[in-house]
């Protein structure tokens, strides 16, 4: 019978579960599961090694000896979009009435289109923008730091 566990012991085997992927090399879901009972995760299924393998991002790669084993991408697609977004922003600053993005050359409209495609509860009414800078309405200016902190997460100026 599979084992029940609680949010942070599902944290713990995400976390030993990503280090193993890190670390050895494992040819076989199998080989996985019977780490994880070594690390004292027992009874771990094989339809739960598969999801969590698939939540990771997991591929299977070649390995010196041209065996296929698990592996984690160095770099996910996620990852990629939010240093491509880094690098584009430069600075967030508001006045209480607007917010101001300032942006490297030529990244104004690009981290416009950006913002002006998030859902209406991130509270932004409009966005206008130049080659390297972003002016952005808010729908509310009494939340207007808190949604110059949320630009600030999303830009990955935080």
């Amino acid at each position: 019978m599979q084992q029940r566990y609680s949010k942070g012991q599902n944290r713990q085997l995400l976390t030993a579960f990503t280090a193993m992927l890190e670390e050895g090399e494992f040819r076989t879901q199998n080989e996985l599961s019977d780490q994880l009972s070594q690390l004292g995760f027992n009874s771990i299924s094989q339809p739960k090694i598969s999801r969590m393998l698939k939540q990771m991002g997991a591929v299977r790669i070649r390995n010196a000896m041209n065996h296929s084993i698990y592996s984690l991408p160095i770099h996910s697609e996620q990852q990629e979009i939010k240093d491509s977004i880094n690098a584009l922003a430069l600075e967030v600053i508001n006045n209480g009435v607007q917010i101001i993005l300032k942006t490297t050359f030529g990244g104004g409209a690009i981290l416009a289109n950006i913002l002006d495609d998030l859902d209406d509860s991130f509270g932004i009414l409009a966005t206008m923008a130049v080659d390297s800078t972003v002016l952005i309405i808010p729908r509310d200016i009494n939340n207007i730091d808190e949604l110059s902190n949320s630009i600030k997460k999303l830009v990955c100026l935080t």
